[in-house]
């Protein structure tokens, strides 16, 4: 079914298995996800020192690559943080 429907089977970073497609515009700058055939998404990885996104801040973002991205993000849409905030994927 997965590999049929466009993708590729792989694992969660728990080593679930997953069934994972590929976003051709990955990587595009976005401000919605109206702009990608998956998630507009702003990185929130990295410095601990870095203050997260507030819900409603304005910000730009990226498409997805995948599906499933492991991580921690923040949702972009309108070109502003959506109410939910920063979240992680694991």
């Amino acid at each position: 079914m997965c590999v049929a429907g466009g993708g590729y089977e792989s694992r969660s970073a728990f080593g679930y298995p997953i069934c994972q497609m590929r976003f051709t515009d990955g990587g595009k700058t976005c401000t919605g996800s109206a702009d990608c055939q998956g998630r507009c998404l702003l990185s929130v990885d990295g410095d601990p020192q870095t203050r997260l996104p507030e819900p409603g801040q304005t910000a730009m973002g990226v498409c997805d690559a995948t599906r499933y991205n492991p991580g921690c993000f923040a949702t972009i849409e309108g070109g502003k943080v959506t109410a939910e905030g920063a979240w992680c994927e694991e």
